[in-house]
C-alpha cells in the first residue's frame, strides 16, 4: 500500500510539472499571469462538470464502457496536439525566414 501511494504521488507530481510546462508554453510573457489563470480554469472545467455526473454514468453503464467512451472523447484532442506540434515545428524551423 505504501509503495502504491508513493508511486501515485510521484506520477501525480510529474503530471503536474508537465501540465504546468504545457500551459506556460503559449503564454505571452507580458500577460503570463492572466493567461495562465484562464488556461487553468478551462482545464479544470471538465473535471468540475464531469465529477458529479460520472457516478450516475458508471452506475448505468459500468466502468469498462466509461473508459471506452473517454478514450473516444480524447481522440480529437490527441490528434489536435499532433497537428499543432507539426505546425509549430514548421513555423519555428531555424532556417525558416521570419515574416
Amino acid at each position: 500500500m505504501h509503495l502504491k501511494l508513493f508511486a501515485e504521488s510521484s506520477f501525480n507530481s510529474m503530471e503536474n510539472a508537465t501540465s504546468l510546462g504545457f500551459l506556460m508554453t503559449p503564454c505571452d510573457k507580458q500577460f503570463i499571469a492572466i493567461q495562465f489563470a484562464i488556461f487553468t480554469v478551462v482545464g479544470a472545467t471538465a473535471r468540475i462538470l464531469a465529477g458529479p455526473t460520472i457516478g450516475y454514468i458508471v452506475a448505468n453503464l459500468g466502468w469498462a464502457s466509461v473508459y471506452l467512451i473517454d478514450f473516444f472523447i480524447a481522440l480529437p484532442g490527441v490528434a489536435l496536439i499532433g497537428i499543432i506540434s507539426r505546425r509549430n515545428a514548421f513555423y519555428n524551423h531555424p532556417n525558416q525566414p521570419r515574416k
